[in-house]
């Protein structure tokens, strides 16, 4: 059904959001020693408790709203070598799976084809403009059936939807995308 590879490039996919998410928490200004952490670009200084940690992206000065002036050039140098990891790996896998995609394979079931379709379209989702730097993708082996979750990161809020691929007949359920409710305007 899947390729080896494909199953590694996941993998590392996985393994490049893990990384990214931990470099976002080590290197926030949040968790510096000192008790004041001072914005380089307006020169406003701040308490550190008062600072909002994100894990998915930079904490932004309240002032001048600059989201990289509170941290190092090291720290950022490190988190955006990690969302490049993280970009490289996420196109990895999706021309792997266009290229699976494409094969005219007659021994794929209904439930692979089906399962690679909705692969496919979820993958697409992170290519959408305006969404933030990565998103979350999970997919759940239950006995009977996959369940696929992708979330993104918005503006706004979080962006998610959920399919279900039944593995007897290939059948596919979706569950719907969930959007803030502010979304649209």
């Amino acid at each position: 059904m899947e390729s080896d590879k494909l199953m590694d490039l996941c993998e590392k996919c996985y393994n490049a959001t893990k990384r990214l998410k931990k470099a976002y928490k080590e290197c926030s200004p949040k968790r510096r020693k000192s008790e004041f952490v001072t914005c380089h670009e307006c020169g406003s200084r701040y308490p550190r408790k008062y600072i909002y940690e994100s894990n998915d992206n930079f904490s932004a000065c309240i002032i001048c709203l600059d989201r990289h002036s509170l941290y190092s050039a090291t720290s950022i140098k490190r988190i955006e070598n990690c969302q490049r990891k993280l970009d490289e790996s996420l196109k990895l896998v999706k021309d792997e799976r266009k290229r699976l995609a494409q094969l005219d394979n007659p021994k794929w079931s209904k439930f692979e084809r089906s399962l690679n379709q909705v692969r496919n379209s979820v993958a697409g989702i992170y290519e959408h403009d305006g969404f933030d730097d990565y998103g979350t993708y999970m997919e759940a082996d239950f006995n009977n059936e996959i369940e696929i979750y992708g979330t993104i990161g918005t503006k706004l809020g979080d962006v998610s939807v959920h399919y279900e691929v039944m593995k007897e007949d290939g059948t596919v359920y979706c569950g719907g995308w969930k959007v803030p409710s502010d979304f649209f305007g």
